[in-house]
This record gives structure tokens, sequence and C-alpha cells, in this order.
């Protein structure tokens, strides 16, 4: 079974540095990975200048700006 990729899209996602930015999303995604979804996070954001990537307690973490988010 092929397994469709979903992207959630947010301004703010919690971080090793930072667990408090919307951890009801973080809640969400990793109930999507329990019910077999593969997912990623895009964090949008102007405040990054550099596309980041990591993981946070298992899920790909993508942080980025406009431009990274269209390319």
């Amino acid at each position: 079974m092929i397994k469709i990729k979903h992207l959630i899209i947010c301004n703010a996602y919690p971080s090793k540095n930072d667990i408090y930015q919307n951890g009801f999303i973080h809640r969400r995604a990793k109930s999507y990975i329990k019910q077999g979804m593969s997912l990623e996070v895009f964090c949008l954001h102007r405040k990054f200048d550099d596309l980041l990537v990591e993981i946070y307690d298992g899920i790909k973490i993508l942080r980025g700006n406009r431009g990274h988010y269209e390319n």
C-alpha cells in the first residue's frame, strides 16, 4: 500500500528549545501518525532566513520563509 504524504503548514511549532509553540498542532500530528498517516510539518514564518530541517518528537519539521515554501 502506498502512503500518501501530508503536509501540515503552521506559523509556529514546538522545538526542543521552545516546547509551547502550537502544542495542539503537534498533538494532532502525533495522532495522525498513530492512525498510519505519513506527514511532515512546514513552519512558515518570515523570521527564518535559512531553511531549517529538524526532527521533533519523531516528526520531520521544516522551518522556512515564503520563498522556501514556494520552492
